[in-house]
């Protein structure tokens, strides 16, 4: 009796990870028209989704299934009333609010030519306002925010590095710290404003010992409560060098990710997050999904030409083989 019960209690675990295996990722994306929601889905994904495709004319929340590059389903929700209409209705506010706590993803675009947070704020209380402690938290732990377009920022140029017949973007050092400073300052305006319902988690790869009541230990995770700076992450790893790597993990959850689509800039460190984000049910999922996280980076040497002012290097014979302000139109 007991050999058949631990046949059917195996089988039974066996159909739910096959199941579970098989079930679409779903991604929530929030953000206004012209941040290019779109674009940086088809660069995450390998998907094909046509600009408006993840924007419904209802407020509704409707899904978009698509194949991701390596044949597994996604699905992609937009939330249209919340990033075109602030007067959605409550209504409407608790219907966007349980389908971003059930989905897998939930990426908060934002175009990095701006520093205005008022709107994308005050959409985001009227959220939590709606919502149980349970939900806040839940929703503002999935949160991942992403400014957008960065390759739009000046001054210019953008190196590509070039090894063979593809390579990747780099920003210059002065647009570099640019970029920084602008990541710092929409952290600080708008996320760090949330730090009360933020529970960052990462995996416990050392033998995690928490070193004060804001960490947890949860199932092979670690947990912190609130949302860590990078002072005192800088903090906690000079005190607890052998805990480096979570402490780490856990300020990559908390800071805002600067893309470009057309680039292919920054994508490779937004999926990193996002791995470290998603529930253990939905990583089997993922994996499938995006393949080798680093290729997402990768850009073909013939697409180069017509991605605007840039210089490229050559990596293997070290130096400068093309400088687009040198070309004489």
């Amino acid at each position: 009796m007991d050999r058949i019960d631990e046949r059917e209690i195996r089988e039974r675990v066996r159909r739910a990870v096959a199941e579970e295996k098989s079930r679409p990722l779903s991604v929530a994306i929030v953000g206004q028209t012209g941040v290019g929601k779109s674009s940086l889905l088809n660069a995450l994904f390998g998907t094909t989704l046509e600009v408006g495709d993840v924007a419904p004319t209802t407020k509704e929340p409707e899904p978009v299934r698509v194949k991701g590059a390596r044949g597994h389903e996604i699905v992609f929700w937009d939330m249209p009333g919340i990033g075109e209409s602030a007067t959605a209705d409550r209504r409407y506010l608790e219907l966007y609010l349980t389908r971003l706590v059930e989905c897998d993803v939930v990426l908060w675009a934002l175009h990095a030519d701006s520093r205005s947070v008022t709107y994308d704020r005050n959409v985001l209380d009227r959220l939590l306002d709606s919502a149980g402690e349970d939900a806040r938290r839940a929703l503002v732990g999935k949160i991942t925010l992403v400014l957008t377009k960065v390759d739009m920022l000046a001054p210019p140029p953008w190196i590509f590095a070039k090894e063979r017949k593809d390579g990747f973007f780099a920003p210059s050092a002065e647009l570099e710290a640019r970029i920084g400073a602008k990541a710092d300052y929409f952290e600080e305006a708008f996320l760090a404003s949330y730090a009360e319902w933020f529970r960052s988690r990462t995996y416990d790869d050392c033998g995690f010992s928490p070193p004060d009541d804001r960490f947890e230990v949860d199932s092979g995770h670690v947990v912190f409560n609130g949302h860590l700076m990078a002072e005192e992450c800088e903090r906690l790893s000079r005190k607890h060098p052998e805990f480096s790597g979570v402490f780490s993990r856990l300020r990559d959850n908390c800071r805002v990710i600067c893309c470009s689509s057309a680039f292919r800039y920054g994508l490779a460190e937004l999926l990193s997050v996002v791995v470290n984000k998603i529930d253990l049910s939905a990583s089997g999922r993922f994996g499938k999904v995006i393949g080798r996280v680093e290729d997402v980076q990768r850009v073909k040497v013939s697409e180069v030409r017509s991605a605007g002012t840039i210089v490229v290097w050559d990596i293997r014979r070290d130096r400068k083989v093309f400088d687009f302000l040198d070309v004489d139109f």
